[in-house]
């Protein structure tokens, strides 16, 4: 994995690693690090491999400097820590994301808002009358649809069933409903490996055509709206 070092204390001989994905920051030593005749700095680019220690926190277990690597981390350490953790780790049993009470209350303030605001054209036959009451109910209607984070830290991998921290893709996933999820290795060689097909849950269309409908969705229902009540007029 790549990232950068965002904090090092040169005392105490530790520090953390921000990954690339902008997950959770990663702890590591100074024991880690190598060349073994370069100190790390902030900002450092690095290379390194992460396991999950006794206490379900990340913790790196080699650290190369990006361009000064002396040789490539091999991704079977992290197989090996997989294989030799996997029976040990607990296995995380994920609930869905779900709505709350406050998220349907922003629901129907949306739809009042969407009515007021059709209505409201209806009357005047002015556009610009509508749009202050519109704005609000798109504004609620995004709050309703926001990105949930999972009240776990971490998943267990669907293939490696190692306990792993959540990042950007995987928080994603879960809130379009998916409970089956990958960490970034094993997630990487099914990549490689999958046959392109229509039920690619994970792929960045699927991703990308949730967030088009939802825009679609807030833009469609107050046009509906005014387009019914200039008809009606």
């Amino acid at each position: 994995m790549k990232g950068k070092i965002t904090q090092w204390n040169d005392d105490k001989g530790f520090g953390f690693i921000t990954p690339d994905d902008n997950s959770d920051k990663i702890f590591f030593h100074i024991s880690v690090v190598n060349p073994k005749n370069r100190r790390p700095q902030i900002n450092d680019a690095v290379l390194f491999e992460a396991t999950v220690d006794n206490q379900q926190r990340m913790r790196a277990t080699e650290v190369y400097y990006e361009g000064l690597t002396l040789r490539p981390i091999k991704s079977v350490s992290k197989q090996n820590y997989q294989s030799h953790h996997q029976s040990n780790d607990k296995k995380i049993i994920l609930e869905p994301a779900r709505k709350t009470g406050l998220d349907y209350v922003f629901l129907v303030i949306a739809i009042i808002l969407i009515a007021v605001a059709g209505f409201s054209y209806f009357n005047s036959k002015n556009l610009t009358t509508a749009i202050p009451f519109a704005l609000p109910a798109i504004i609620f209607f995004a709050v309703y649809n926001r990105q949930k984070t999972p009240t776990s830290k971490l998943f267990t991998c669907a293939r490696c069933r190692c306990n792993v921290p959540f990042d950007n893709r995987t928080i994603r996933a879960w809130n379009m409903g998916t409970l089956k999820l990958y960490c970034s290795n094993c997630h990487a060689e099914w990549l490689r490996n999958r046959e392109i097909t229509d039920d690619a849950s994970y792929s960045a269309s699927s991703r990308s055509g949730g967030c088009l409908g939802a825009l679609a969705m807030m833009v469609a229902i107050p046009v509906s709206l005014f387009t019914i009540a200039h008809w009606l007029s």
